[in-house]
């Protein structure tokens, strides 16, 4: 973590390998934090990949409890995949709520140096998209920013929009919180700063999925940083286009969790037919943990979602 400085010290010192990572899993508690562990990660490919392209994919309100790899009883088999042939963290932990997680991933500091308020992102605060656009990267935010402000008139300052945060292109859900509107059905989305509200019989999940992948094609020549905090599987509870007979709030967050999946590994596709799966790193990472209304088997026991709860089931990702 740390202040910015250490980023471009880690970027320019570090030769770590994804194999040493699990040698260095201590046995209390890894505060995975994205700055120190996956710079350094980036930093150890430079030598045979100059510059490759990093997809950072940042699931919403998804405890360990509802992925396969970690013994999950909803099958995830993209993000299995992503698991077996990288690295599974069996002990990372986030803020319990999400916009805490959002700031420090993106600034790489600490929330007491940077964190004023709700759906704030400051405006002096330094972005690890401005840091990757400023070294000839194209840089992409697609899915949920929230980081503008609540849109309440007393507030004195904005926060940054994704264009401020170096971003060169976006597409997101919740640009402004007082025009926010839907991000599943019907949704509510902003691109470059032009809002537009979409017809109630598109899935706001595939519209963003679909902009992912046409940017990815666009760019394969330049190389690129993805930013997609995704939608999924965040309340409210809805059914998706392959879970449309869901009915129960377990039912419909199963069918959540699996085209959360779904999403990601059409990620994971379009690299691979663009040719550029050897050249990317994709990092999956939770923000919280899953909604209390959600208990999920795990293995022989139950866990209960415990999002905003400083208890390993709000922490645990």
């Amino acid at each position: 973590g740390g202040d910015n400085a250490g980023f471009s010290a880690h970027v320019g010192k570090s030769d770590l390998d994804f194999r040493e990572l699990r040698a260095l899993q201590p046995k209390g508690q890894l505060i995975a934090l994205f700055f120190t562990i996956g710079i350094a990660s980036i930093s150890s490919h430079l030598a045979a990949r100059e510059r490759p392209n990093i997809v950072v994919i940042l699931a919403d309100d998804i405890g360990v409890e509802t992925v396969s790899a970690y013994g999950s009883e909803i099958a995830t088999p993209n993000i299995d995949r992503l698991a077996e042939e990288g690295v599974l963290f069996t002990n990372g932990h986030a803020t319990p709520v999400c916009t805490p997680t959002r700031t420090r991933l993106l600034t790489g500091t600490y929330n007491f140096k940077h964190y004023s308020r709700f759906m704030h992102l400051d405006k002096s605060t330094y972005t690890i998209s401005e840091h990757f656009k400023s070294h000839g990267y194209g840089t992409l935010i697609v899915g949920k920013w929230q980081l503008v402000g609540t849109g309440n008139e007393r507030e004195a300052k904005r926060g940054k929009t994704p264009e401020e945060a170096g971003f060169d292109e976006s597409f997101v859900w919740n640009y402004e919180h007082r025009s926010r509107g839907s991000r599943f059905w019907g949704p509510t989305l902003t691109h470059n700063g032009q809002t537009e509200r979409f017809c109630d019989s598109d899935f706001g999940p595939d519209l963003l999925n679909s902009y992912l992948a046409d940017y990815i094609r666009r760019k394969r020549e330049q190389p690129f940083f993805i930013y997609y905090p995704m939608v999924l599987a965040h309340d409210p509870w809805v059914k998706t286009p392959d879970s449309m007979d869901a009915e129960t709030t377990r039912e419909r967050f199963h069918g959540m969790m699996k085209y959360t999946d779904k999403m990601i590994g059409n990620v994971i596709r379009v690299l691979e037919e663009e040719g550029l799966r050897d050249d990317t790193i994709i990092w999956l990472i939770g923000d919280n943990g899953t909604h209390e209304d959600v208990t999920t088997r795990m293995g022989d026991r139950l866990v209960r979602g415990g999002k905003g709860l400083t208890k390993d089931n709000g922490t645990h990702v």
